[in-house]
């Protein structure tokens, strides 16, 4: 058995060749195989690795640029450039234009490199994309059972009070260990067989141990979805309608809903009503810049929005921890049209796909729309370098051919 283990590991590295060769692009090859087997496993351990991993991987496969293969994709290039534009040019009406012109400049540094990384993963062929699969799937299968060892460490904590940073780093790893799961997931139905490891060493601990509500949701979205086997694109075409909806009538909606939920006290979740409060702030400051918002990053630097609070205690720095609300603020309506054109472009691209393509693409469109519409923030570098770690992973399933899921046995 180790001499399968070390023939396999061997073989997946060399891709059958020597080790010192003098082809760039076998050399770059074996580079990703490091590059995406560390990701996942770097990233529930260092909760903001994300932000370093997503500049640093398109820099260390840089020789695939002389790849024959290789094509950079001016289109998504300029949407990446003309995001970036608008957001500087928030800082002309922003309460704090350094930021806007920061945020411009993160957004224009991983936008770049995201497409850059795509263009370096779709030079690779078939085999060499399938090996570099192959040490993605071995790097999620270690990280889910290292955050599967973190949760039961938090769980077991017995001060509840002290465990407020740990929480906190919960919500990102969580986050980052769902992806890792979705990928074993599609490694699963690739070869024809149920999603057992996930289930088990992720899905159920998360449910039952976890501490991230958005997770929580995205799990039950996934699972619906792996289940609507003969429906999967009116599922897909009804997330993304909701996602819209809900965009542009929440700030207007967000007070009678508290209203409902206010009356009935404990019945009703801390965490949730503690959000709609904060969400009501934000929304009751929204009419004062209604179409181009009070500058992108500009929450951060509006303590006043959070007064008079009934329910929302959390002594951190301003955030609606939603990616609506703090869009509706940044950037008014003309950035909410932004967002859910993205969302819609995305469910597009996750509508051309089948199988496991389609399954890995969709599930990572679930946990993204979902955890940041309850936490986190779209603009930090953690957050940009995880995007581009996700288009990467669904660019990398697709050049490695993950054809449609086998009926299980």
């Amino acid at each position: 058995m180790m001499e399968r283990v070390r023939s396999q590991g061997w073989g997946t590295f060399s891709g059958g060749k020597p080790l010192f060769v003098s082809d760039l692009t076998e050399n770059a090859t074996r580079v990703a195989l490091f590059v995406f087997g560390i990701a996942p496993i770097l990233f529930v351990a260092i909760e903001l690795s994300p932000s370093a991993w997503g500049l640093a991987a398109p820099l260390l496969l840089c020789p695939l640029v002389l790849a024959k293969r290789f094509s950079f994709p001016l289109p998504a290039a300029a949407i990446a450039a003309a995001v970036s534009l608008f957001v500087y040019a928030s800082g002309l009406w922003s309460i704090d234009p350094p930021r806007a012109t920061k945020t411009a400049l993160n957004i224009a540094a991983y936008g770049i490199a995201g497409v850059l990384l795509v263009a370096q993963i779709r030079s690779l062929n078939r085999d060499q994309a399938g090996r570099v699969w192959h040490a993605l799937v071995i790097g999620c299968a270690v990280a889910v059972f290292v955050l599967l060892a973190y949760e039961i460490y938090v769980a077991l904590r017995l001060k509840p009070a002290s465990l407020i940073d740990h929480l906190r780093t919960l919500h990102k790893v969580t986050l980052y260990g769902f992806v890792a799961s979705a990928v074993l997931c599609a490694e699963a139905m690739r070869r024809g067989r149920l999603p057992v490891l996930s289930v088990l060493v992720f899905a159920i601990p998360a449910l039952f141990i976890g501490k991230s509500s958005g997770i929580t949701l995205a799990i039950f979205a996934t699972g619906a979805f792996y289940l609507a086997r003969n429906n999967r694109p009116q599922f897909l075409c009804l997330f993304a309608a909701a996602f819209v909806a809900l965009a542009f009538l929440a700030p207007f909606i967000v007070t009678d809903v508290m209203g409902e939920a206010a009356p009935l006290g404990s019945a009703v979740p801390a965490s949730f009503i503690a959000r709609l409060d904060l969400w009501q702030m934000v929304a009751e400051r929204i009419p004062e810049a209604p179409f181009f918002g009070h500058g992108v990053d500009s929450l951060r630097v509006s303590p006043w929005v959070i007064n008079g609070a009934r329910f929302y205690d959390l002594p951190d720095i301003p955030s609606a921890h939603n990616s609506a609300f703090d869009v509706w603020y940044d950037l008014g309506v003309l950035g909410v049209v932004g967002l859910c054109g993205a969302v819609l472009l995305l469910t597009r691209y996750c509508l051309s796909l089948t199988g496991a393509q389609q399954f890995l693409a969709s599930a990572i469109l679930f946990a993204i729309v979902i955890e940041f519409s309850v936490d986190h923030r779209l603009w930090v570098s953690w957050a940009q370098g995880f995007f581009v770690f996700c288009a990467a992973v669904v660019a990398l399933a697709s050049r490695a051919d993950l054809f449609p899921e086998h009926t299980p046995n």
